[in-house]
């Protein structure tokens, strides 16, 4: 399984599985409890969403959030 791990500037942490294309956000509150973890896997990932700790978003979601940015026009 190909996972990309990233902690990102917000304090966020980004887990995403190029398999099934699905993203997982940790947020900053409970980064130490990802952190923390012996098994930093998409599995872990999932169990933090389901319990509240991260937001999951299906590949089918990115679609659509990618979808609704295409159509977003820059106003300068």
């Amino acid at each position: 399984m190909e996972v990309l791990i990233k902690k990102l500037t917000t304090g966020d942490i980004m887990v995403f599985d190029k398999k099934t294309r699905e993203l997982f956000l940790i947020s900053p509150q409970h980064a130490a409890v990802w952190e923390a973890g012996a098994d930093q896997s998409v599995n872990f990932a999932r169990h933090l969403a389901e319990s509240g700790q991260a937001s999951h978003f299906t590949r089918h979601d990115l679609e659509v959030l990618q979808s609704a940015l295409a159509r977003v026009t820059v106003l300068g």
